[in-house]
């Protein structure tokens, strides 16, 4: 089991851990396959603040 760092941004993870980007996908945030999108919203965006953002919508 990898541990992550729910602090760092969307972009750090998915390229620490690209298998993070169909787990991401399958939860419902669509953008995280558009490598554009990864590296500009991604960059500012927190996997916490994804996490919470699911939730609420």
């Amino acid at each position: 089991m990898k541990k992550v760092d729910l602090g760092k941004s969307v972009y750090e993870l998915t390229e620490e851990y690209p298998e993070l980007i169909e787990i991401l996908k399958d939860m419902g945030f669509f953008g995280v396959i558009n490598p554009i999108v990864r590296k500009t919203i991604g960059r500012k965006t927190s996997l916490n603040f994804t996490m919470i953002y699911l939730i609420i919508h």
